[in-house]
């Protein structure tokens, strides 16, 4: 019976352990991966947007949604091919459980309106993110876009 326990202890030893050894500052982790999905998407480099996603990672839009590599590349190509921006992403919270990172902010930019003219935009997103060697690889990723008030 001692033995059994001893085991026991040990393995929950190791495993809070391990688990510790894997967690990251989440709100800084989730501000420079916002940092590099910005500069990425502003560069026009779709392929380095879409690599920051699980290979079956999911991408909802307000005008597209996609999942799996191959969809979210062909979707971001096209998005950052409209001439649009972005001028800040911001983390609002994030937190980490166990090997999931949860987190969620806001974000504005720049987009051409069908009249061909620049408009600004922005909205929420939310995202879970795994840690996977101290990465954070985005498994689901939602984004709004928040309408301006009707002209009266």
């Amino acid at each position: 019976m001692r033995n059994t326990f001893a085991l026991l202890l040990g393995a929950a030893v190791l495993m809070s352990t391990a688990a510790v050894a894997e967690t990251i500052d989440s709100m800084g982790e989730c501000s420079k991966a916002a940092d590099v999905w910005k500069a990425a998407y502003n560069k026009k480099d779709a392929a380095a947007v879409a690599d920051m996603y699980d290979a079956k990672g999911t991408f909802s839009g307000p005008f597209w949604t996609a999942s799996g590599h191959d969809a979210l590349l062909s979707s971001f190509k096209q998005e950052i091919s409209a001439g649009g921006s972005l001028v800040s992403i911001t983390c609002e919270q994030s937190y980490q459980v166990d090997k999931l990172n949860f987190a969620s902010g806001t974000y504005s930019g720049m987009a051409k309106g069908p009249d061909g003219k620049d408009a600004a935009i922005g909205g929420h997103w939310v995202a879970v993110s795994e840690l996977r060697d101290g990465k954070l690889v985005i498994l689901m990723h939602n984004s709004n876009l928040q309408m301006t008030p009707a002209p009266k």
